[in-house]
């Protein structure tokens, strides 16, 4: 079925824009001013509830974990603990600061987000009667058991949802939701299509304009140059190991490219979001807790032993951008890329090839340099 031509308005939970950082303005990730993009060219109407509204002011301007407002504040953080360091390489931290400030992010996070619901048709609050009917009886969204009450907003705005749809027999809504109760209340109610997240719902709306598969021999190859000519300029972790140190990458492959999305596309110019899956070569060290002596009485170690632990094939999931031309010679062209990884990209090496080597404080400092050149070279 032909998903763009089986709804004609569309509603969005909270969580859709938190999966995407409430990145409103694109700076990182372009997929929610993609998805207004979309509900716009295809001429949806878009609905809102006050619930909704208040949830994502609160997800911009809170003081959360996860937060626009407290990632600003991170980012602060994280300058003055390291200021020493940046200064050493010409960076005045000072003038850092007076920029972030100026930049006032969550403040361009909400304008932009009002601006995409300016015209929306606001949903009233629901009846507290049914909602409250729910409750008792465990129905959806309410589960059967746990904190119960934590669902009474998303109850609120599905009870007004189901109300404006009785009002408007002409009107199928499209859904983007992951939220099982959300999912099961709106099983009960006629005329919704539902999305997972975001992607999914530009894919509903723009349709698979291109055998996208054709295409994805193309990016794998362009997007693993991109990768390795940025190495090191990429921010990896290592699951399981969050005080690695020394922590370098010697080589990547892109294994896959997989769920794309178109985000806008024209005659001459399309843009797609990937999911890619790396396998990465690399070495850290990490402080080996089980061979060191900890003094409880000082505090501190008195004898210390790091390992260091070199692996093949770790495994690492990205999200890309790419920006593909029509060529008239060659058909569709690779124009730029981006890399979305906000958070970094975590390793994990459940399943990589690893080598480790203890290395202890009195040892020459060399020694984890020789076991790095050693992985390199593929010898050790």
């Amino acid at each position: 079925m032909d998903l763009s031509k089986a709804f004609n308005c569309i509603i969005i939970d909270t969580c859709a824009f938190e999966s995407k950082g409430n990145d409103f303005i694109g700076a990182i990730n372009p997929s929610i001013p993609s998805l207004f993009s979309a509900v716009k060219n295809n001429g949806l109407q878009l609905l809102s509830h006050p619930v909704l509204q208040e949830e994502t002011k609160k997800h911009i301007y809170g003081k959360h974990d996860g937060s626009i407002q407290k990632k600003v504040n991170n980012a602060k953080e994280a300058i003055k603990k390291h200021q020493g360091v940046l200064k050493l390489i010409g960076i005045d931290t000072e003038s850092v600061f007076t920029k972030l400030n100026n930049l006032q992010l969550p403040n361009k996070e909400y304008s932009a987000f009002s601006a995409y619901y300016q015209d929306a048709i606001p949903l009233p609050y629901g009846n507290p009667h049914r909602v409250f009917e729910n409750y008792f009886s465990s129905n959806p969204p309410f589960a059967q058991s746990g904190n119960k009450k934590a669902e009474f907003p998303d109850a609120f705005v599905i009870d007004s949802l189901s109300d404006y749809l009785s009002d408007h027999p002409g009107m199928v809504v499209l859904v983007v939701t992951n939220d099982n109760d959300w999912k099961q209340a709106l099983v009960n109610i006629d005329r919704v299509v539902v999305c997972d997240d975001i992607d999914a719902a530009i894919d509903a709306m723009n349709g698979q304009a291109l055998q996208m598969e054709t295409l994805l021999p193309l990016l794998e190859s362009n997007i693993e140059k991109y990768m390795r000519d940025r190495i090191d300029q990429t921010w990896f972790k290592i699951r399981d190991y969050p005080n690695a140190e020394d922590l370098g990458i010697f080589d990547l492959k892109v294994a896959s490219v997989v769920k794309p999305v178109i985000l806008n596309s024209s005659e001459k110019e399309i843009a797609i979001q990937v999911t890619i899956n790396l396998l990465v070569n690399g070495s850290f060290i990490y402080l080996n807790t089980d061979g060191s002596i900890w003094d409880s009485k000082s505090r501190n170690y008195v004898f210390t032993v790091y390992t260091f632990l070199g692996f093949e094939a770790a495994r690492g999931t990205a999200a890309c951008s790419v920006l593909l031309v029509s060529d008239e010679q060659c058909g569709w062209k690779v124009k730029g890329i981006n890399l979305i990884t906000p958070d970094g990209i975590e390793l994990i090496l459940d399943g990589a090839k690893t080598r480790t080597s203890d290395i202890f404080e009195d040892d020459d400092l060399s020694e984890e340099e020789e076991l790095q050149q050693r992985m390199r070279e593929g010898v050790y």
